[in-house]
């Protein structure tokens, strides 16, 4: 639980720290809304991971990828399943809640980043439960520039869409990082792993 709250609170103020070179004060105090739900939601993926590191170790030390391709198959449609369902309550209950936490109707606006960053789960989320692969798997070094190359995404995507649009383009802008991370790790234990995920 204490590691759980851990990641929770040092990636909500780490987005907070990057959008706030692009929004005055008062639109991150709205995205921070849409970032929290976002980041609770997220700590499904690392609960799942804890889970699946010991069997991508099992499955790779016995050369077993078929087994590893089907496991990740079953991941992204069951997280993307669940992800969806989560963001189906969050919709609904979004208003409400903040209605009854919030006097000021502005923190309303937080329902349209908050769409994105679920969409972006809802796609990736399978996905990302295996993205300590490389790890898991004798390539540390690999991981470091796989989550270097998705900050930098992130940083990139940020810079062009937020001046655009605002806590709208942040949220865009982590959704676009997520779903390239997912991607890229698919790509990258392909080519350094020799394993197929997802496809």
């Amino acid at each position: 639980t204490a590691e759980i709250f851990r990641r929770f609170s040092g990636g909500l103020l780490h987005r907070r720290s990057q959008i706030g070179f692009f929004l005055n004060e008062s639109a991150v105090g709205v995205y921070t809304i849409a970032a929290m739900a976002f980041e609770l939601a997220s700590q499904l993926i690392f609960v799942v991971r804890l889970n699946l590191n010991p069997l991508l170790t099992k499955y790779f030390n016995q050369q077993n990828f078929s087994s590893l391709l089907k496991l990740s198959r079953i991941s992204t449609v069951g997280m993307g399943a669940v992800m969806a369902f989560g963001f189906l309550i969050a919709y609904l209950l979004f208003p409400i809640v903040v209605t009854l936490i919030f006097d000021d109707p502005v923190y309303l606006d937080a329902a349209v980043p908050l769409n994105w960053l679920f969409l972006s789960l809802i796609i990736a989320s399978g996905i990302l439960s295996f993205n300590m692969i490389l790890t898991q798997c004798g390539k540390p070094e690999w991981h470091s520039l796989y989550m270097i190359v998705t900050l930098i995404i992130n940083i990139i995507a940020n810079a062009f869409l937020v001046p655009a649009l605002g806590i709208a383009g942040a949220a865009l802008g982590t959704c676009i990082a997520v779903v390239a991370s997912g991607f890229l790790l698919i790509l990258m234990a392909r080519l350094l792993l020799g394993v197929r995920l997802l496809f």
